[in-house]
């Protein structure tokens, strides 16, 4: 599809969610903006913040039917792989409309506390947001990722609780058996499973998983992808 904003710039596609896409330019890394593939409409993001690095970076976008909030939130972070360990050093996150940019957030606690983040950062902004971060962990820099990898984990939240569902592999003589796995995420604790009737977002959906990277699809079942021959409940691996 042909989005006349992007025309003469290389365009990372960094993330989606609320119906939006998330490029940023990979010739200026901190400049990104928001595109709505479908209205071909776009707004710039604010500047990214100066720890950016367009390689190795994600991102989402929440918008009312997720978070329940009169809000959309954009949240940027990078990955780095150190030898023998995977770190998340920091997530961004911005309120659309703040002028005041990007609140800068340590990774450790921020899946777990994205609810709450998000009310601070509206009701106080992202400076106050910052500082209150920084005085509490006595540094901006973050840790161990919550999901360890991060590798095919999908986020749900439901009533200021945030869940992940993530496939995971098991070798038994060299044969690979792959399982699914949903968890809490529960303040300080790492996670704990949990039982999937406590996942209404994912009733009755089509859940569609990439291959080696992050990428999951949960999609609402209906008529039109019955007819493509996939069934709610279940789970589909796409190919390369």
């Amino acid at each position: 599809m042909h989005v006349p904003v992007l025309e003469g710039r290389r365009t990372r596609l960094t993330g989606s969610g609320a119906g939006l896409l998330i490029g940023v330019d990979c010739e200026d890394e901190l400049s990104a903006m928001l595109v709505n593939p479908l209205t071909r409409d776009s707004s710039a993001l604010p500047p990214l913040p100066d720890w950016w690095r367009v390689s190795f970076t994600y991102g989402f976008v929440t918008g009312p039917k997720v978070s329940g909030e009169e809000d959309v939130f954009v949240v940027i972070y990078s990955l780095w792989w150190p030898i023998g360990q995977e770190r998340l050093y920091f997530v961004a996150l911005w309120r659309c409309g703040d002028p005041g940019g990007w609140a800068t957030i340590p990774s450790q606690k921020f899946f777990s506390m994205m609810p709450q983040y998000r009310r601070r950062l509206t009701e106080h902004g992202p400076k106050v947001l910052q500082d209150e971060l920084a005085a509490a962990a006595g540094s901006v820099n973050g840790d161990k990722a919550l999901v360890p990898g991060m590798e095919s984990a999908y986020l749900i939240e439901h009533e200021g609780q945030v869940s992940f569902f993530s496939r995971h592999e098991i070798y038994t003589a060299g044969l690979p058996r792959v399982t699914f796995e949903l968890h809490d995420v529960l303040g300080d604790n790492w996670a704990s499973l949990v039982n999937w009737v406590h996942a209404p977002e994912l009733r009755d959906k089509i859940l569609l998983k990439s291959r080696g990277d992050t990428s999951c699809y949960v999609l609402t079942a209906s008529d039109d992808l019955v007819g493509l021959g996939l069934s709610k409940n279940c789970i589909y691996f796409l190919s390369h």
